[in-house]
């Protein structure tokens, strides 16, 4: 067993579809899956209460999308890390899910063994989604970069921090969080203005008028 289990919350109202990746990844030595919520409110008050490391939710919930769940969650503050598992692979459901700042987009029709890597990945600070999709969201992110509704407050001024070269460390220092929390607002920064790095979504932000050293 790991020295640190992997906490993670299914949030999905199929009940079989959940309880069978409940099983599946609760298989791995170094995951624990610790509750199944059947909707998305549930979902966010359970990942609020429980706070895993990992959650993954369903695209087409009963009361909200699997984007609103996770954009509420980034806009309360929660570190919880969301790996989308949706039966579509529309494009429109994809950009939803990067936009909230997903860690991951797995359909049903891919093997149990990718969303344990998507969970996996996300539990370390990465991303994982289908090359074919990112491929064709990525020119739209890039056109979209000038929307700052795509990034909370606090991808914000992580971002504004960023472009003033500052680390992981002396942004946490900064805003009050852990480096944890810095790295993943950072990835949630570069996917959603298209970057491949740091420097790229600084130029990228600086550009299209993003960031200003008199907003910090």
């Amino acid at each position: 067993m790991g020295v640190h289990l992997i906490k993670v919350v299914i949030v999905d109202d199929h009940l079989v579809v959940a309880e069978t990746l409940a099983a599946t990844l609760g298989d791995h030595d170094d995951i624990s899956v610790v509750g199944i919520a059947r909707s998305g409110r549930q979902g966010i008050e359970m990942i609020q209460q429980l706070k895993p490391d990992v959650a993954v939710v369903d695209f087409r919930l009963p009361d909200m999308s699997g984007s609103e769940v996770i954009r509420q969650l980034n806009e309360s503050g929660n570190v919880c890390r969301c790996v989308v598992l949706t039966g579509t692979g529309l494009d429109r459901a994809f950009l939803e899910s990067i936009e909230a700042g997903a860690a991951g987009f797995v359909t049903k029709d891919q093997r149990f063994d990718e969303v344990l890597d998507a969970v996996l990945a996300a539990s370390r600070g990465e991303v994982r989604f289908p090359s074919a999709l990112l491929a064709r969201a990525l020119p739209e992110l890039r056109r979209g970069a000038t929307s700052t509704w795509r990034l909370t407050p606090r991808e914000r001024g992580v971002l504004q921090l960023l472009a003033l070269g500052r680390s992981n460390t002396e942004i946490a220092e900064h805003l009050t969080i852990t480096t944890n929390t810095v790295r993943n607002h950072v990835a949630n920064v570069l996917m959603k203005l298209g970057a491949r790095s740091r420097g790229e979504a600084v130029a990228i932000a600086t550009r299209e008028g993003l960031v200003s050293v008199d907003e910090v």
